[in-house]
């Protein structure tokens, strides 16, 4: 079937003459002459007949249209960016077949192409790509496109040290945001995300709202983690969190907005009710828009039925394990699995997760804080155990990291001369694609301990093997930077 008669066929049904269908576009002829193939509609009419007809534009375009191939590969790309695998959605970017971009409007293309070099490092490139969107989107006042520009734009900034820029171009979002919220045709889940995030984000900038001017609350390694670039701004800003104390949450502006937001927002439920209520309420004027909220709503309720599912079958079993051992603390136990299993299930990235939590338990053990950090031991087993493949290359890393502070932690509570066999055992054994870094650790504790024993002979083999190590090159691991 042809685009004039999927167009002629739809209106039909609607009870819609040529005339309500042209209305204000075009001539009631050029209705006619669309719907007997004797005119090819230019893609932007196209979509507002769609829009009118109540139906997403690729209703009328062909499977094999380069247009499908474009958005398909533009959401793709999307997905890997979004799950840190920015080389992929390259590949799927150069890999287009030229006739994808030499029709439509290509914008929401080069926003993912700016976004792939920034998340690769050419930070020229996606600066160059995105201060040509925003004129394109200044030019044809298109406030979403601009909106995205902004948060993209300062994130490219911030990465590459220039946290001034950052500031600016997330504040210009924000402001840009708060007067689209009511009219935007911005999904409310995608901008709720951008929002919280962008809010987040100026926190940690600016805790206290008042620019640089201000006197900074963290050092700079803590503020940064992640720049490749260092960012020139002068020492005096930034005072380390020990010499001076942290804003208030009264004295936070955007860290208040964003918890405003999240409110909005605080269940799955919540997030689904408010894109069915917005599709509701777009479907006299843009129903193929509404469509497609409605279908974001129905595809978290399937996600969120599965997770309830995963959690049922987990508590069951466990609840089955408890009985046989004659264990009483169900209900203890069954929300503690609700917790590990909705983690696990919706995060985007687990290993993160537990990478985080090692640090928290590094900094635990560092305190001689015993209890706290074998609380984050045991849930950091917990959620190894639910997720990803456990013969993977980064659980198994996970696995060795775990093994190691679980040692130190039965160190600290006084169990030294176990926890020395241990050690060595785990030294002894340690694989060969191990982090090397996890090795040097464990030779250090072994050096230090043989140390307080006065074993001087051990004491040197393990300083031996420190310095050996220090040699070898770490392994590429995704989660690390």
């Amino acid at each position: 079937m042809s685009i004039g008669e999927k167009i002629h066929d739809l209106r039909v049904q609607r009870g819609m003459s040529q005339v309500d269908l042209a209305g204000d576009l075009v001539r009631p002829s050029m209705i006619s002459q669309i719907e007997s193939g004797k005119v090819k509609p230019s893609y932007t009419l196209l979509m507002e007949l769609a829009k009118r007809l109540g139906e997403p534009v690729e209703t009328f375009l062909t499977e094999l249209d380069p247009h499908f191939l474009l958005q398909a590969t533009i959401r793709l790309a999307q997905y890997n960016l979004a799950t840190g695998r920015p080389q992929a959605a390259r590949q799927l970017l150069e890999n287009l077949p030229r006739a994808s971009l030499q029709t439509r409007n290509l914008t929401e293309y080069r926003l993912v192409l700016a976004r792939v070099h920034r998340a690769c490092g050419e930070y020229p490139e996606a600066v160059r790509e995105l201060e040509q969107l925003r004129e394109h989107a200044y030019s044809a006042q298109d406030w979403r496109l601009l909106f995205y520009v902004l948060r993209e734009t300062g994130q490219a900034e911030y990465d590459r040290g220039n946290l001034g820029g950052a500031l600016q171009e997330w504040r210009e979002a924000v402001t840009l945001a708060d007067r689209l919220e009511e009219k935007s045709n911005i999904s409310p889940l995608d901008l709720t995300q951008s929002m919280i995030e962008l809010h987040l984000q100026l926190d940690l900038l600016d805790p206290a709202g008042e620019g640089f001017s201000a006197p900074w609350q963290r050092s700079i390694t803590a503020l940064l983690p992640s720049l490749s670039v260092p960012p020139q701004i002068p020492d005096a800003h930034f005072v380390h969190a020990a010499e001076t104390d942290t804003p208030s949450r009264q004295n936070r502006p955007y860290l208040n907005r964003a918890a405003d937001l999240a409110r909005r927002m605080p269940t799955l439920w919540t997030v689904t009710e408010r894109l069915v209520q917005a599709a509701l309420e777009l479907m006299p004027t843009d129903p193929a828009t509404a469509r497609q909220w409605a279908e974001q709503a129905n595809t978290l309720v399937s996600y969120a039925q599965l997770i309830e599912a995963d959690i049922e079958v987990r508590n069951r079993t466990q609840e089955a394990a408890r009985y046989n051992e004659g264990q009483d603390n169900l209900w203890t136990n069954e929300w503690k699995t609700v917790e590990q299993t909705a983690v696990a299930m919706t995060t985007l990235s687990p290993q993160s997760r537990l990478h985080d939590a090692c640090k928290q338990i590094r900094k635990h053990l560092q305190r001689k804080e015993v209890e706290a950090a074998a609380a984050f031991i045991a849930d950091a087993k917990a959620l190894l155990a639910l997720t990803g493949d456990p013969d993977s290359m980064m659980n198994r890393d996970m696995e060795l990291q775990l093994a190691l502070l679980d040692i130190e932690l039965a160190e600290q509570r006084g169990h030294r001369e176990e926890s020395l066999q241990r050690l060595v055992q785990y030294e002894a054994e340690y694989p060969e694609w191990g982090n090397p870094e996890y090795r040097r650790r464990a030779c250090a504790l072994l050096t230090l301990w043989y140390g307080d024993a006065g074993d001087v002979d051990r004491v040197l083999t393990y300083c031996r093997k420190m310095e050996e190590l220090a040699c070898e090159a770490r392994p590429s691991l995704p989660f690390w930077s």
